[in-house]
């Protein structure tokens, strides 16, 4: 074909690689105008139509931009390849770092959360409770208590808050740790889960129930059916831990926000008014109960003189001691004085404390306020004490909670590390790097049930279709090995594959063909 006959066709050879469009016709009277070219319509009209080489080699049609064949072409079969070993070391490290991070923070705040606990049980300004009715005693110093009833107080509690404040903390703490740590959870179980589906299925039919629930979305409470329905199937010793984790992984995310919220909370701040002995006024607890009013009342022997024999046997005192302080003398190793009220002389005593077991006493702890003895007892009556609200509130942590919480969480991590590295060690798809996702699970969920109820499934409803594919049984990966020129191919399925999965580096593995 010359020049003249492109010339009156309308169409001149387009460049290799962009589609011609060959089959439509172009409307040629018109060519295209450089900038330069631009002319009045009269001297376009009057123009000479004559021909050259250099117009005969410009294009005749109107400038279309066409898009390459590269960019709409489908996707190759693709060969797997192994990872460089430094990708591989800080995929690995990048993890580890990762758990240890989710380990330490919560024992962080349960250390945090334990020496304040310690702090304010030793001030003795929490024996009033949120409800208005005095909770801890002195007998705290020894450590939290181990009613139910006291395992859901706010006992570790901060700062001093109005109540719009308090609340805008629990909510700041509800969103950015509990329902972010419970979308950042939700995403590593799902890589994990998703991973031990595959390594399960690689040798085992699972239900199509299973498949889908692990691969199409995130941890939910919906998940739990399927799950332990499989955990129940006729399944290998391994496969059962797998999915027993894999329970358990979806127990823990669906239940982090609660229990994160149980464990958090705020409280009104009360002070605590104790009625003095003398029935006239009230203190406040902090104010009684300071380690500067302690003493130790006891009943001891009548001594003619220290570190003698006694005079006789008869109990003739019982009084507090006032300890004294000193440089570089302990509480326990210092002078006491002693009160002697049934004495008429009005001497007293110098008792030494090394040579305590000779005096055969039994010391009981007491605060002496304004010449009066306050004991644990008197606290204990809820006729002595008062609580007043402050309006104040305080935000903080339950103690129990925050240490079961650290423990479940611990064994967590520790638990879904070991079961990443098993899965990314064992299974033959994740170690060429083939993982689940939307997609993924998608395609090969498609092809095995077109595979096993046809194509022409697109007016049956859900259910009918749930219920065809129960009758099938359960699926499993398969490889179909490459003949000749053919390329292999990874898929599911439900016929009784036997043999698990290999897979080779540098093997083309693209389309699907008919099984045999």
């Amino acid at each position: 074909m010359n020049e003249v006959e492109l010339d009156q066709r309308g169409t001149m050879p387009q460049p290799v690689g962009y589609d011609m469009l060959s089959q439509q016709d172009y409307n040629s009277h018109s060519s295209p105008i450089d900038d330069n070219q631009l002319t009045t319509p009269h001297t376009r009209d009057n123009a000479p139509r004559t021909k050259s080489t250099s117009s005969i080699s410009k294009p005749l049609l109107p400038i279309v931009k066409v898009e390459s064949l590269q960019s709409t072409s489908k996707l190759p079969p693709k060969p797997f390849t192994q990872g460089s070993v430094i990708r591989r070391i800080w995929k690995h490290t990048s993890t580890a770092i990762a758990t240890i991070i989710m380990i330490l923070i919560p024992v962080v705040i349960a250390v945090l959360s334990s020496n304040r606990y310690i702090s304010d049980s030793a001030r003795g300004d929490t024996y009033c409770t949120s409800t208005g009715i005095y909770g801890a005693s002195v007998s705290a110093l020894s450590g939290p208590s181990t009613s139910f009833s006291s395992t859901f107080s706010i006992d570790t509690v901060f700062g001093s808050f109005s109540f719009g404040m308090a609340k805008f903390i629990d909510l700041i703490w509800d969103i950015g740790f509990s329902r972010c740590g419970q979308a950042f959870l939700g995403w590593v179980t799902f890589r994990v889960n998703s991973a031990a589906l595959l390594r399960i299925m690689e040798t085992k039919h699972v239900s199509y129930d299973l498949f889908s629930s692990l691969s199409l979305s995130w941890s939910s409470i919906a998940t739990l059916g399927p799950v332990m329905r499989a955990f129940f199937e006729r399944l290998g010793w391994r496969k059962k831990l797998l999915l027993f984790w894999i329970l358990l992984n979806v127990t823990w995310v669906v239940f982090w926000p609660t229990f994160t919220n149980a464990m958090t909370g705020y409280i009104a701040k009360n002070d605590t008014l104790v009625k003095l002995e003398n029935g006239i006024g009230y203190a406040t607890y902090s104010d009684i109960a300071n380690l500067t009013n302690l003493a130790f009342q006891f009943t001891g022997l009548n001594f003619s003189s220290p570190m003698t024999s006694p005079s006789n046997i008869t109990l003739v005192f019982t009084g507090p001691w006032l300890f004294s302080t000193g440089p570089n003398i302990t509480l326990w190793n210092e002078l006491y004085q002693l009160w002697l009220p049934t004495k008429t002389t009005g001497y007293e005593i110098v008792y030494n404390s090394t040579a305590m077991d000779l005096y055969q006493t039994s010391p009981l702890a007491v605060y002496w306020y304004q010449s009066d003895a306050y004991q644990e007892s008197y606290f204990a009556d809820g006729g002595n004490v008062q609580c007043v609200a402050t309006g104040v509130y305080q935000w903080g942590f339950s103690h129990s909670i925050t240490s079961f919480f650290v423990l479940f969480n611990t064994i967590w991590c520790a638990g879904t590390y070991a079961l990443w590295i098993y899965v990314n060690w064992r299974s033959e798809l994740c170690r060429k790097g083939r993982t689940l996702g939307q997609y993924r699970a998608a395609i090969d969920l498609v092809e095995s049930m077109h595979q096993d109820l046809g194509k022409d499934i697109c007016a049956y409803s859900e259910q009918e279709l749930k219920d065809e594919l129960k009758k099938k049984g359960g699926i499993k990966y398969y490889v179909e090995e490459g003949d000749g020129d053919a390329t292999s191919h990874i898929g599911i399925t439900s016929r009784k594959e036997s043999g698990p999965v290999h897979l080779k580096f540098g093997e083309l593995y693209g389309c699907s063909r008919k099984r045999r």
